[in-house]
């Protein structure tokens, strides 16, 4: 399928848009029993573009996982279905 094609069928909703960014590390690593906190923060808010993060600690306030997200905001017919 060439690229032409592609932006047509992401167009007429027969295929799913790409993200607007991705990008996956991680590393595997074990976790005291107790208790975890887990918080979400919206760092940028957009018209179009969302920035947010994701931070768990354990009690002794010690980061054990930590994940960003760039998101686009879909409004009127671009959500609906989605």
């Amino acid at each position: 399928m060439k690229s032409i094609d592609v932006f047509r069928a992401i167009i007429a909703g027969d295929v799913e848009p790409p993200p607007v960014a991705k990008l996956i590390g991680f590393e595997m690593t074990e976790v005291d029993p107790g208790r975890l906190v887990a918080e979400g923060k919206l760092i940028r808010a957009g018209r179009t573009i969302g920035l947010v993060e994701g931070r768990v600690t354990d009690d002794s306030g010690s980061l054990v996982a930590f994940a960003t997200s760039t998101c686009m905001t879909l409004r009127g017919d671009a959500a609906r279905g989605r």
